[in-house]
């Protein structure tokens, strides 16, 4: 079997494995994301590359960008005896504080972690936990797009409250409802709204 066989055929068991009792979560302030343990990301790589008589070994650098952050770059390198070959692969992540922020001041722990969780990511290039990052994309996006509708609401009400306002008499004190213009409270300006709404209802009633 040649290196790129084994290769293809570790991913394939990589990305099969059953991981999900090893799988914890992380908060971090904008929505809840899985995660796996580097110990049991360790033990399911090192087991998968021992079935192909593989061997690995990792190294990390460390590269200080000063005032904007400071980031891991991991580098994995699986050796193929019996075949004589090294396969390479990269990846690299920003040192984050909890809330998922860059980092400014990464002290020695923050770096470990960071190492650790490059480390992880990095056998996802293999095929491991590679399931979790497109389950926590696909959660991103899911945030983004309630983000998007919530924005677009607020931006209807304020278009509906405008277009009342201006249908109703200029004699009518509407400079109470003014604070609409910078609301970005859907509940504030749905009781605008129907407040605006009632006035140009009785105008009409007149």
């Amino acid at each position: 079997m040649t290196t790129l066989e084994k290769l293809q055929k570790l991913y394939i068991e990589l990305q099969g494995a059953n991981i999900d009792q090893y799988v914890d979560k992380k908060n971090t302030g904008r929505t809840v994301l899985d995660y796996l343990s580097w110990g049991a990301a360790v033990d399911f790589f090192t087991k998968g590359c021992h079935k192909l008589n593989l061997d690995w070994t990792y190294s990390h650098r460390f590269i200080d960008m000063q005032s904007r952050g400071a980031f891991v770059e991991t580098t994995i390198t699986i050796l193929d005896a019996e075949n004589g070959e090294t396969i390479d692969k990269v990846m690299s992540l920003p040192c984050m504080t909890l809330t998922q922020q860059a980092a400014k001041d990464a002290d020695v722990m923050v770096i470990n972690k960071t190492q650790m969780r490059c480390l992880v990511k990095c056998m996802t290039l293999f095929g491991l936990g590679l399931k979790l990052y497109l389950k926590d994309f696909s959660e991103l996006n899911e945030v983004k797009m309630a983000s998007e509708k919530i924005k677009d609401r607020i931006s209807d009400l304020k278009d509906r409250i405008s277009e009342l306002l201006n249908k109703i008499d200029p004699s009518v004190d509407t400079s109470q409802f003014a604070k609409y213009k910078d609301s970005e409270s859907i509940e504030e300006l749905t009781a605008i709204g129907k407040q605006v709404r009632k006035i140009y209802d009785t105008q009409g009633a007149l």
